[in-house]
């Protein structure tokens, strides 16, 4: 991070993400230089705000030249701590834990899903489609810390995401991705993302509302 700049905010870093995949797509183009209003068209953002994010982790760009893709696109990578893997483990064997371990975004840029766990006897010792296999929740801890695992997904019923929250911490996870829609209580020294799709849904919903809705009642 430049010198002398506040900490960026989720939104900043989240946009990153958004400049890599467009330096991806630039790269596999054989485009090997970007301005900063390619860079936002590609991004879906403006190109003040492209200047502004990047900024805040150094000097890229060549004023009047534009960013050089290749560079750029690797110290982002290495501002997200992508040029090291991160082992996943996926809590829940469910359809949405099995689909996520096969997802192809768990399992390339820097994540590699190890394995699923599930108090579901009945579905150890399973595997997903593409392999990954299922364990029983009593082995997480020695697994997690045995294989260094930093980030956790949490895949199961809203009824069961604080304890696995709480089974989680306990075996050393610091980074944990919710997919559960519960409100959950979290240590200080730990992340936790949350993904609740029936918010996206709702809110999908009122832009259709809204879109049907006559002038007059608006």
């Amino acid at each position: 991070m430049a010198p002398g700049v506040d900490e960026p905010s989720d939104a900043s870093t989240s946009r990153l993400s958004l400049y890599l995949r467009a330096l991806a797509r630039c790269e596999g183009e054989g485009v090997h230089l970007v301005s900063s209003d390619e860079l936002a068209a590609s991004a879906g953002v403006k190109p003040a705000l492209v200047r502004k994010d990047l900024t805040q982790f150094g000097q890229f760009g060549i004023r009047g030249v534009g960013y050089e893709v290749r560079n750029l696109r690797t110290e982002i990578t290495r501002i997200l701590g992508l040029d090291r893997d991160h082992g996943v483990i996926i809590l829940g064997a469910g359809n949405l834990g099995m689909a996520l371990a096969d997802s192809r975004g768990f399992n390339t840029g820097g994540f590699r899903t190890l394995a699923l766990f599930d108090q579901d006897l009945r579905k150890v010792g399973g595997r997903s489609r593409k392999g990954v296999p299922v364990r029983p929740m009593r082995e997480l801890t020695r697994f997690a810390k045995r294989n260094k695992v930093e980030v956790a997904v949490i895949a199961v019923p809203l009824e069961a995401a604080q304890k696995a929250l709480d089974q989680a911490v306990r075996a050393g996870v610091r980074a944990v991705l919710n997919f559960a829609p519960a409100v959950l209580r979290v240590p200080r020294d730990v992340t936790v993302r949350s993904v609740d799709l029936k918010i996206h849904l709702e809110a999908l919903s009122y832009r259709l509302s809204r879109s049907t809705e006559s002038p007059s009642k608006r």
